[in-house]
C-alpha cells in the first residue's frame, strides 16, 4: 500500500531519520547533528534533472545528497547502503524503497502495487 506521500515528503523523512543516526556515530552528537543537517540536501525533481548523473535517476521526484562527514569525523564506508536498508527508514515510508546511486546520493521510488505491475506487462 503505498503512503500518499510525494517523493519529496519521503526524502524529508529520510534525511530526518539519516541526520540522527550518522551523528550517533560522532563523537560530538551535537556538532554532528548540525553538520550533517546543514550539509546533508533534498533535492526536487528539477534539481535532479539538473545536477544527477545521467540514468534512471534523472526521473526521479527527489533526491537526498551528502558528501563528506563533519570535521574531524570518519564517514561511513556508504552510507547509502546503510541508510537504504535501515529498518527504521523502512517502516516511516511504506510503499516506497531507497535506490542508491553512486556514493554521495539516493532517492526514493515508489513500489509498484499488484495491479500496477499488471498493467506494464
Amino acid at each position: 500500500m503505498r503512503s500518499g506521500l510525494s517523493a519529496v515528503e519521503v526524502a524529508a523523512i529520510v534525511k530526518a531519520i539519516m541526520v540522527r543516526q550518522l551523528a550517533a556515530d560522532c563523537d560530538d552528537r551535537a556538532a554532528g547533528l548540525d553538520w550533517y543537517e546543514e550539509n546533508t540536501d533534498i533535492w526536487d525533481a528539477e534539481k535532479v534533472r539538473m545536477l544527477a548523473p545521467a540514468g534512471n535517476i534523472r526521473n526521479a521526484g527527489a533526491a537526498i545528497a551528502l558528501e563528506g562527514s563533519p570535521p574531524g569525523e570518519r564517514a561511513r564506508d556508504c552510507w547509502g547502503v546503510d541508510i537504504s536498508n535501515d529498518p527504521e527508514v523502512l517502516a516511516a515510508i511504506p510503499g516506497w524503497y531507497l535506490v542508491c546511486e553512486g556514493c554521495y546520493l539516493i532517492y526514493p521510488k515508489w513500489l509498484p502495487t499488484v495491479d500496477e505491475v499488471d498493467n506494464i506487462a
